[in-house]
């Protein structure tokens, strides 16, 4: 446990994670679960239809398709089954839809654009002589255009309204059949080679960046239909070779091209697309939907991922104090690893080379992982295997690293029945006071030496502790009202000896843990008590009115010409029930003679507080069991309290027509909960029904 946080590398948002490779990694997941492995995907359900054709998912979530004859099926979001609509010849005969926010493009013999919800042609996109072989968005409102002609194959791009604004060869894949767009690399993925290889291209660039054989992903696959979820991931339908069964499959791969996963799917391909959770795989026998396993299919191979740092390095100031551990937060489900990897490097030549792999763009993330692993030399690794639900923190030490240059590399491995892992975030702490140099000199060795076993042994403690550590700096969130949980606030409140009760909702309690000093300091005072009032109901205006009979209003008091009488409201005091006035008023067995100690007529009053809450009845029925107990907990012990449950609408603000004025609706009264008297009509007319005479009509 370090006396002081020491400083460090963090790994948390989406700037930072953006300077680090990635293998197999999903990036689309929200920022608040963190990075996580490409989830398997599984057959979900098939819907009927007389084949299916150039599927695509609109951005409202509605997934559209042409079938056999020529109609267009459309499967809104969350439907059970789709929606058949006559469509026009382009749309009944394209090769491949391509929605935008308001457009459906359709390509085939030719380019059009329509309305995406009546189908009404927008406009047609004149491209000349040359033949259209495929389209693709452009993550916006424009689309892209393979085409081919005299020249070798084009890629052409579109604007929303079908103009040209851009066109560029594509140089190594004359023979291209198909492409698709990756919006978060801005690359396009080509398949050409007949079908057996996919070459990347950046956008306006004729040269491929690389290209990958369909053999290393499945060996001896045909493949029949090429799409992408339009960000990261790429989706290849196809069949296997007699030799390999004749079996149809769906290989899922990821922006590089490394394999992330695949499934068999029972009916031919025709035509592939993806959204963030689900995969639909158009077939002969209509549209089948694949969702994402929450767990890995016991047939399945363990999925792996890597993330790998960029160069970490020592800054000056911190040279004499080392590297001292690796920090992760990360939700490790049983069945799953996290491998943590490091390296370091002292020699400034071998580090720049490091440096310059991660931004080789030629190569695709996971050739430059391998080539970074290949000139660090050995790395040393740290396993660490899930045994439940939950996020945890997971630390590695950096024992005896002291070089200036450091790499990390985080690996989530799933095995087969597992579930999904999730890395949040990660540190890499350097520099600050650790435990070793707490030690007397004479335990340290020189800071040039390694090797040292006291130093290993106790960077290995310094690790182990630091969830301590983390406890003991959480300790002031934990007592804060902001920040508190539930719990600790009971005990925060009962610990400061304010009025409590755990019914509270956790608003109320801020409140009063917020105010406690008032509220102490307001013990046995009216200011105190509405402090406490303040807390449990702070709306304005307020919802409460605090009473105190004799201090308010006082006994009322007839005036005459030595004096002046009592204003107005005031207490009218009668005589108590035990007076007797001799022909008059004489009770028997109560009637007696004053006595010196009798009280007047007032007395009764005296340390009596009456308070008004505006409360609704769901509200009045859940405080009444605990609301009078903690008013009284603020009172002098010879002061009582008498609580009067009344609507909110009795404290409601009054407007004059030359200020602010609200016309509310017809009051309705139910009585015994909200009928406050000026505010709700009894017994009015029923304008909503009919009288037995029926429909009154008259003519005017």
């Amino acid at each position: 446990m370090s006396k002081n946080l020491p400083l460090a590398y963090r790994f948390a948002t989406e700037a930072q994670w953006q300077c680090c490779l990635f293998v197999g990694v999903d990036r689309t997941t929200a920022p608040r679960i963190g990075l996580r492995p490409y989830s398997p995907y599984q057959p979900s359900i098939l819907f009927s239809s007389p084949g299916a054709h150039a599927p695509a998912i609109t951005h409202a979530g509605e997934v559209v398709w042409r079938d056999n004859e020529g109609r267009l099926q459309r499967l809104a979001y969350g439907d059970s089954r789709p929606r058949e609509v006559a469509a026009p010849a382009e749309i009944a005969h394209a090769g491949r839809l391509v929605p935008t926010s308001t457009a459906l493009w359709a390509a085939g013999d030719g380019l059009a654009a329509f309305d995406i919800d009546s189908l009404t042609r927008l406009f047609v996109v004149d491209l000349g002589s040359r033949p259209i072989i495929d389209i693709a968005g452009d993550g916006r409102e424009g689309i892209f255009v393979l085409v081919t002609g005299d020249c070798p194959r084009e890629i052409l791009h579109i604007d929303c309204t079908g103009r040209l604004t851009g066109q560029f060869q594509l140089g190594g894949a004359g023979d291209a059949t198909a492409f698709t767009y990756l919006a978060r690399s801005e690359r396009f993925v080509v398949l050409a080679s007949d079908n057996a290889k996919l070459f990347w291209f950046d956008v306006g660039e004729s040269a491929a960046v690389f290209s990958l054989p369909i053999a290393a992903a499945r060996p001896c696959l045909r493949v029949r239909a090429l799409g992408s979820d339009g960000r990261s991931r790429l989706f290849l339908a196809g069949t296997d070779g007699s030799a390999f069964g004749g079996h149809h499959n769906l290989i899922m791969l990821d922006g590089d091209g490394n394999l992330s996963g695949s499934v068999e799917i029972a009916q031919s391909p025709t035509g592939v697309t993806a959204a963030a959770a689900q995969v639909y795989v158009a077939t002969d026998g209509g549209m089948m939907r694949l969702d994402q396993a929450v767990t890995i299919p016991r047939s399945s191979v363990e999925v792996r991922s890597a993330t790998m740092t960029p160069m970490l390095t020592l800054p000056a100031t911190s040279a004499e104090q080392p590297w001292t551990r690796i920090e992760t937060s990360v939700a490790l489900p049983e069945g799953c690893t996290l491998e943590i990897s490091y390296v370091s490097a002292k020699d400034p030549t071998i580090a720049n080379e490091a440096q310059r792999q991660p931004i080789d763009d030629s190569l695709p993330q996971s050739r430059r992982i391998e080539r970074m692993r290949e000139l660090l030399g050995p790395w040393r690794k740290f396993a660490f295997h899930g045994a439940g639900a939950g996020t945890v923190t997971l630390t590695a030490p950096l024992i005896d690293v002291r070089d200036p240059f450091l790499w990390v590399q985080l690996e989530l491995i799933m095995s087969p029945g597992a579930g999904i892992p999730a890395l949040s975030e990660f540190s890499v702490f350097y520099s600050g006071q650790t435990l070793i140099d707490n030690l007397p000199a004479i335990y340290r060795r020189s800071e040039e030496g390694s090797g040292d076993f006291l130093r290993s042994f106790v960077g290995v403690l310094e690790a182990t502790t630091q969830t301590l550590d983390s406890s003991i700096f959480a300790l002031g969130s934990r007592i804060h009202p902001d920040t508190s949980p539930g719990e600790w606030l009971d005990f925060v409140a009962r610990w400061l000896g304010i009025p409590w009760d755990d019914a509270l909702s956790p608003e109320q309690k801020q409140r009063i843990v917020k105010r406690a000093a008032d509220i102490i300091a307001g013990y046995g005072t009216r200011a105190g008590l509405e402090v406490l009032l303040e807390c449990l109901l702070p709306e304005k205006p307020r919802r409460f009115r605090v009473t105190d009979m004799t201090v308010d209003f006082g006994v009322a008091m007839l005036g005459g010409d030595s004096c002046a009488g009592s204003r107005l409201p005031a207490i009218l005091a009668g005589l108590p029930r035990t007076a007797t006035e001799l022909g008059n008023k004489a009770i028997l067995g109560c009637a007696r003679l004053p006595c010196p100690d009798v009280p007047n007529g007032a007395m009764h009053h005296i340390g009596r507080i009456r308070i008004d809450i505006g409360a609704t009845a769901e509200e009045s029925a859940a405080w009444q069991p605990w609301f009078g107990e903690l008013i009284n907990s603020m009172l002098p012990v010879a002061t009582r309290a008498h609580l009067r449950w009344v609507s909110p609408l009795a404290f409601s603000r009054t407007f004059t027509l030359d200020g602010e004025y609200t016309l509310d609706a017809e009051p309705l009264a139910h009585l015994g909960t909200d009928a406050v008297a000026g505010a709700t009509r009894l017994a009015g007319r029923r304008s909503g029904m009919l009288s037995r005479h029926g429909a009154n009509q008259t003519i005017r």
